[in-house]
């Protein structure tokens, strides 16, 4: 014997069955879930340390229905921070400040039972100022019987770093980007950016500093200038030859002009009163005295042979 179920049965159990559930999603419920806390800065003159979003535990209850369709863990909630209270050098926001400003975001339906903190580290560290010498990262070449004139000049040569006492305890100097200038025969005179890769900062008085230097045209010429010989003490006489050394010296031409072999002075460059008894196969030279406006003055040969003769 067959028997039929009336199609009715089956929607009165759909009913019961979904009846049931919203029965049980009406019921308070409590639950314990990480809630993200993102924090602000409490003014200009503090920066963020890390990342600004930090989770924290915390036990809600709600309807399961108002969990269901109102998470409160599913979104960021922004804190004021302009009640944090500092111990040493860290800052924090008590648990009840953090509580009555997540309460206001939950609102009425979403009730905190426990923040399983106490208070709250904020990742934020006051601001200081410090000035730091720039380096410029230049590479220049010159046309021929071209040189660099003096040293290169940056404006500004220091610069000021607004940033957190850790970021700038790492900072000595700062470079700027590689400039890199060939067959100059003119000066230079251009804006360069500053390197800040790798720096952490909130604010910085200069984002570009000004590279000066000056190129001159020159002429060269050498000069044999007599090496001074030193007196010896111990009775010994001291020659040397040949007795003259040659000088390339490269300078502007009117300078050329007006110089000769007294314009230089070329000297023994070893302690011969001390070390006379441990002299060297060639005794080495050094240019003691040149013209101050000199591009660049070197020895052809930078030591001679010589001779110790008692007097």
């Amino acid at each position: 014997m067959k028997f039929k179920i009336d199609p009715k049965f089956f929607l009165f159990l759909l009913l019961s069955v979904v009846l049931w559930q919203f029965i049980n999603l009406a019921q308070p419920v409590s639950v314990t879930k990480p809630v993200k806390l993102e924090f602000q800065k409490p003014s200009e003159a503090f920066q963020l340390t890390s990342d600004s979003i930090v989770s924290i535990d915390v036990r809600v209850t709600s309807t399961g229905l108002g969990l269901l369709f109102r998470s409160p863990f599913k979104q960021t909630y922004i804190m004021r921070t302009d009640g944090m209270q500092k111990v040493d050098s860290n800052y924090f926001l008590l648990a009840t400040d953090v509580e009555n400003q997540l309460q206001q975001s939950f609102g009425e339906s979403i009730r905190i039972e426990k923040l399983f903190e106490s208070e709250v580290k904020l990742p934020i560290a006051p601001l200081e100022t410090k000035s730091i010498p720039v380096h410029p990262n230049v590479r220049l070449s010159f046309k021929q019987n071209h040189l660099q004139l003096g040293d290169i000049e940056v404006d500004p040569s220091m610069i000021t770093i607004h940033a957190t006492e850790y970021n700038l305890e790492k900072l000595s100097h700062i470079d700027t980007e590689l400039l890199q200038l060939t067959n100059l025969s003119q000066d230079v005179d251009t804006e360069v950016p500053l390197d800040f890769s790798g720096v952490t900062f909130s604010g910085v008085s200069s984002k570009t500093v000004r590279i000066k230097a000056k190129v001159v045209r020159f002429s060269e010429m050498i000069f044999e200038v007599p090496i001074l010989i030193p007196e010896l003490s111990s009775g010994v006489k001291l020659d040397v030859f040949p007795p003259v050394a040659k000088v390339l010296c490269k300078a502007p031409a009117e300078l050329l002009k007006t110089l000769d072999e007294s314009s230089f002075v070329v000297t023994i460059n070893f302690d011969l009163e001390r070390s006379l008894g441990q002299l060297p196969s060639r005794l080495p030279l050094k240019i003691s005295a040149q013209p101050k406006d000199a591009l660049e003055v070197s020895l052809l040969q930078p030591d001679v042979n010589f001779i110790l003769e008692n007097k």
